[in-house]
């Protein structure tokens, strides 16, 4: 991978240097948004969790990260989602499905991070080749 962004690098230096830099912010974001599918289907337990709290997301007042408490062997564990959800869809108190790691119960996700990192990885990923595409060409 890296010999094909010094190529795309070489090739485009002298006429367009922000495509290389775009190639390698795309990928980035490719793989941050692809962090929470790989622990997803590593997490393999589902246990029933409650929605503990929600928390306003600061850069968007209409949407809410999750709190949400779960419990394994009588030790009671918190999670918060990695994506911010939209508020009239959740409501403190409610149950919620947690995917929780079978080593470690202290590590674990909300299922409903899935389906926005899945999205967000599809578009980055097109972009990605999009651009790539754009600069071998």
């Amino acid at each position: 991978m890296l010999s094909l962004f010094l190529r795309v690098y070489s090739r485009n230096r002298s006429r367009n240097l922000p495509l290389p830099v775009t190639l390698a912010l795309l990928l980035g974001s490719l793989i941050y948004n692809l962090l929470p599918v790989f622990r997803y289907f590593r997490y393999r337990q589902t246990v029933t969790g409650t929605i503990a709290e929600l928390t306003e997301d600061r850069e968007n007042r209409r949407r809410n990260l999750i709190t949400a408490a779960y419990s394994i062997d009588g030790s009671t564990y918190y999670v918060r989602s990695f994506y911010s959800h939209s508020i009239p869809y959740y409501k403190t108190g409610i149950e919620i499905p947690v995917r929780v790691s079978e080593k470690n119960p202290a590590h674990a996700m909300l299922p409903h991070d899935l389906r926005i990192a899945v999205t967000a990885s599809v578009v980055t990923g097109l972009a990605f080749l999009f651009v790539l595409v754009v600069a071998v060409l």
